[in-house]
């Protein structure tokens, strides 16, 4: 039989895909046929280029590809030509090595700096084939504002969440999660108030270009200080998992002394199916740790039925020494117990001070990994082996780089690697990139020029180009939001 090879080019996911396929029954006979199109990728990263067995590759005039179809980009941008070969049969595909280009305005949000949050946290997610963002603003009163777009370049506002109390005072306390259950696409958020100090969660679901919210449910109440740094999941089985904020312990022993802002993890009593109402539905609560002042910050992520909880250790406030970690089992079982009295692991190797703004966690392939920036502008790295249950490894760092103080670094996976991205000198966006067992240089990530950049944050989904945004100034005490697609 004869067969036709096929060369497609998945911008979207930073994959050249190369598949082989019978002849059209109007094909001529002869040679088989190709048919070519083009790929984009940032500097100095690398895709995976898709073929079947036995196809060889090779760079004709800049960058270069391994024999396993990995493709690394010089790290200048330009269009590079990777030449594919079957047999005697060869095609030539363009992958265009660019920047994104300039950043797109997303929403304006009034007199708030911090809009995007913490790095550890996420308030964009990509569903029904948009992008949308959530976030707080001075200029819509009590409640949680959002925005979409099906093109990373024109946004349109969605449905305002009018919540009792106010989210505006402080960005740091939105946290967001999506998920297509039954067919269904549902997004949870947990979110912190000031005015009495407590914790909403509410549950939406996105169809047509639109949210419908459901009631924002107080799942607890107390504390003193802000941020609360709250973190929601939601499993693949549709387990809802909600990292809430601060709860004054101990509430029996022997968990005592502590503070007033322990890691609490709030599971909701129901399965999300996708239909599952959230506004009256009952959460069981436990105390992950009992920190010593109060937890401000930490990350949920999932893998499967397993989730993995990275929080700020709360040894000093607002800064921390280090972040600690535990894990939930599919059977619900968190290890470590508290009741135990075991401290949780540290991620990192050493205890030492830095900003609560400025760390992120992130899973690549089978590994976790956690990034922080210390006050020296030195950055640390370390990974957890998710098949191997850990322990946690220190690993190669990105090269010191000055960012602007507590504006963060945000992890994003990309190509076969992942980037960690960063904001120096009070407005350039720098990216470096790792493929597994090194890091780049830092790189400019373009985005125009732009007088004062705040708070990074990103977002990613399967198959989709990852995205990334922050909190930039347009006047005297005045913000908004932008971002960039990344190629």
């Amino acid at each position: 039989m004869r067969w036709r090879l096929l060369v497609l080019a998945c911008g979207a996911c930073g994959r050249i895909g190369f598949t082989a396929r019978a002849g059209d029954a109007g094909d001529a006979g002869g040679d088989a046929a190709f048919a070519v199109s083009d790929a984009t990728m940032l500097p100095a990263t690398a895709i995976a280029l898709d073929g079947p067995a036995g196809v060889a590759w090779t760079a004709l005039d800049c960058g270069s590809v391994d024999a396993r179809g990995v493709f690394t980009a010089p790290t200048v941008p330009g269009d590079c030509h990777v030449q594919i070969a079957a047999g005697a049969q060869t095609a030539t595909a363009t992958v265009h090595v660019e920047l994104p280009g300039v950043a797109h305005a997303i929403a304006p949000v009034g007199t708030l700096a911090n809009a995007t949050g913490m790095s550890s946290e996420r308030r964009m997610v990509y569903v029904d084939d948009e992008w949308w963002v959530f976030f707080a603003s001075s200029l819509t009163g009590n409640g949680l504002s959002s925005a979409h777009s099906a093109d990373f370049v024109t946004w349109a506002a969605g449905a305002f969440l009018a919540t009792p109390n106010g989210l505006a005072g402080d960005g740091r306390n939105i946290d967001v999660a999506a998920r297509d259950l039954g067919g269904h696409h549902v997004v949870h958020a947990a979110l912190s108030y000031e005015t009495g100090r407590g914790r909403y969660h509410v549950r939406g679901e996105i169809a047509g270009g639109a949210i419908a919210w459901g009631a924002p449910q107080v799942v607890n109440q107390g504390g003193v200080v802000s941020p609360d740094g709250p973190s929601v999941v939601i499993t693949a089985g549709g387990q809802v998992v909600d990292g809430t904020g601060y709860l004054m312990t101990p509430q029996t022993p022997p968990l005592m002394p502590c503070g007033d802002g322990d890691n609490v993890i709030y599971t909701a009593a129901m399965l999300d199916t996708g239909t599952t109402s959230f506004d009256a539905i009952g959460w069981n609560q436990k105390v992950v740790w009992c920190v010593g002042v109060r937890s401000n910050a930490r990350r949920l992520l999932s893998d499967g039925e397993t989730l993995y909880d990275l929080f700020d250790d709360a040894q000093m406030d607002p800064q921390p020494d280090n972040l600690f970690f535990n894990v939930r089992r599919p059977d619900g079982a968190w290890l470590p117990d508290e009741t135990t009295y075991t401290v949780p692991p540290r991620v990192f190797a050493t205890d030492t001070a830095f900003q609560l703004e400025d760390w992120d966690a992130m899973i690549v392939g089978r590994t976790l990994h956690a990034i922080r920036r210390l006050p020296n502008d030195a950055f640390e790295h370390a990974t957890y082996d998710l098949d191997a249950g850990g322990p946690w490894t220190m690993a190669a760092a990105p090269v010191n780089r000055g960012i602007t103080p507590s504006s963060g670094v945000v992890l994003e996976p990309y190509g076969v690697g992942m980037l960690a991205v960063i904001i120096s000198g009070g407005s350039s966006l720098q990216y470096a990139y790792f493929d597994g067992t090194a890091w780049t240089p830092w790189h400019d990530l373009g985005g125009g020029a732009a007088a004062n950049r705040f708070a990074i944050s990103g977002g990613a989904a399967a198959g989709v180009r990852p995205a990334i945004m922050w909190t930039e100034q347009t006047g005297t005490n005045a913000f908004e939001l932008a971002g960039v697609q990344l190629p």
